[in-house]
């Protein structure tokens, strides 16, 4: 079998079986007898990846081969784990505000079948709202704009945290405008050019809370609000008025929406794995004529700091 189907094999099989329970033991990555037990088993995958000689050391075997310390997988593994857990230890992620998956004895009863969406809906409505968010020079925002009789009666812009995704930024757009929507106690037609976004309202399964949130409030307003999707970039004045609106916000000083995808913390603690091979890899006794002749792009140490920003 050629490297490439081994590497496969190892990273979707043996690793698995190597980190299973690790965020239970851990803590047993300190002694550094049962560290260099793993590392002697993953010496031995590697060296089969690479075709190398038995000589060959792990540290250069592991880089060549293209696969994690197992160490540092165990950590990352653990981490990641107490992370969805809401036990944050790791120093990179203590303060930090992430917005968690709604249990499902909160979501949307299953039997509720209320839909939301309707093709014909800008027949139906006097009143037309155009959403979008945005994501400038690593800068997040959002924006809505509601028109009457063809004119904008009102218009509204968030910012959001810089690490926060264009998807919630869709999402925190739409959830502005049905409160807007439900405080003026008439009915209307919301429109986005986020299909992902609608489809998470959509969903009954769905565990994001603005999705939930949105849904709630669409359920319970007395009035009738529909969702609708419109193509973007293609001369929709009101979707280009949100567009520019939402770019707008990127630039607002204050910031109304705080909670990071937990997505973004997990490449954070990815970033600090390479990191922290990075600096093991240089400063390592063994391998040394390979660490001068391969390329070792994958072990950038900008990749911490790239995240974080």
């Amino acid at each position: 079998m050629s490297g490439e189907v081994l590497r496969t094999i190892y990273t979707a099989a043996i690793e698995p079986i190597l980190t299973y329970g690790s965020s239970a033991w851990e803590v047993a990555m300190d002694q550094t007898t049962k560290r260099n037990k793993l590392l002697s088993i993953q010496r031995s995958f590697a060296l089969s990846i690479i075709k190398g000689y038995r000589t060959t050391s792990a540290e250069a075997s592991i880089v060549l081969a293209n696969i994690d310390p197992i160490d540092l997988k165990i950590k990352y593994c653990y981490d990641r784990y107490c992370l969805k857990k809401r036990k944050i230890n790791n120093e990179l992620l203590v303060g930090t505000m992430f917005q968690y998956p709604i249990k499902f004895a909160h979501r949307h009863h299953p039997a509720n079948r209320t839909k939301f969406t309707e093709k014909d809906c800008f027949n139906s409505h006097i009143t037309y709202i155009y959403t979008d968010g945005s994501k400038i020079d690593g800068k997040t925002g959002c924006a809505f704009v509601a028109y009457q009789g063809g004119l904008v009666t009102h218009t509204s812009q968030s910012r959001l945290a810089d690490d926060c995704s264009v998807f919630q930024a869709e999402l925190l757009a739409i959830f502005s405008a049905a409160e807007w929507v439900v405080s003026q106690r008439r009915s209307a037609t919301i429109a986005s050019d986020s299909q992902s976004a609608i489809k998470a309202i959509e969903c009954r399964d769905s565990s994001n809370a603005l999705a939930i949130k949105i849904r709630k409030i669409l359920q319970s307003s007395e009035q009738h609000i529909c969702l609708t999707w419109v193509k973007a970039h293609v001369g929709i004045e009101g979707n280009e008025k949100a567009d520019s609106l939402a770019k707008e916000a990127t630039k607002l000083e204050s910031i109304s929406f705080e909670m990071i995808p937990l997505s973004h913390g997990i490449r954070i603690l990815r970033a600090q794995l390479i990191e922290v091979w990075n600096a093991q890899w240089h400063t390592a006794d063994k391998g040394r004529i390979t660490a001068r002749i391969i390329s070792l792009a994958r072990l950038n140490g900008n990749n911490l700091q790239k995240a974080l920003k």
